[in-house]
């Protein structure tokens, strides 16, 4: 049944008075991308392929999707994220290419820190009644993305790029970011930084 008016602009207000919040680490490697960045910019030249190169300024690593969240919680998740008993920096080695249905991302190898403090900021948020993750945690850091109906040739990318090493970084902090849909795409803004070390 279709919305009135009123229940429109309930929404609408409604909306408004939400942040679309995530937890996740800086990138720090895009300069190492440049040449796969040069590839996803020409084949997104081609209308068909329906792709959306991610700005650098974007690229990140999630820990944690948080989705819309009230303005007044936010306070409460800083004051939880900033409790957190978790003060080791993560060495993050980033290798390959893969794709999920609709994203093309570059790998995160997998360590034990990484994985832990996904799952500590897992349990924190859910204490705050956030939903709780019941698939695998899966680090990586998305680059592109795709709608179901693009004209798409990936092999090229993955004979190219498939196994490339875009090299390591070191993490000392993560963050509270927000995010925005523009005109122009997506916008990703840091609300608030925690460090990892002491």
């Amino acid at each position: 049944m279709p919305q009135s008016s009123a229940s429109r602009t309930m929404n609408s207000k409604s909306d408004k008075n939400k942040l679309r919040c995530f937890i996740g680490i800086h990138f720090s490697l895009a300069k190492e991308l440049r040449f796969l960045n040069q590839s996803l910019v020409h084949i997104a030249s081609d209308p068909r392929s329906k792709l959306r190169v991610v700005d650098e300024s974007n690229l990140h690593v999630t820990l944690k999707f948080l989705g819309s969240i009230e303005h007044d919680q936010v306070h409460s998740l800083i004051k939880a994220l900033s409790a957190l008993e978790f003060k080791s920096t993560i060495k993050l080695n980033c290798r390959g290419l893969g794709f999920f249905y609709n994203s093309i991302w570059i790998g995160v190898e997998r360590n034990e820190a990484l994985s832990k403090l996904a799952a500590v900021l897992d349990k924190k948020c859910a204490a705050l009644g956030f939903k709780q993750e019941r698939k695998t945690y899966v680090p990586h850091v998305t680059v592109a993305r795709f709608s179901k109906n693009a004209q798409l040739e990936l092999s090229r990318l993955m004979s190219v790029y498939g196994d490339s090493d875009w090299g390591c970084f070191s993490a000392s902090e993560f963050n509270l970011y927000k995010s925005q849909t523009l005109p122009q795409g997506a916008r990703y803004s840091i609300i608030e930084s925690f460090p990892l070390m002491d």
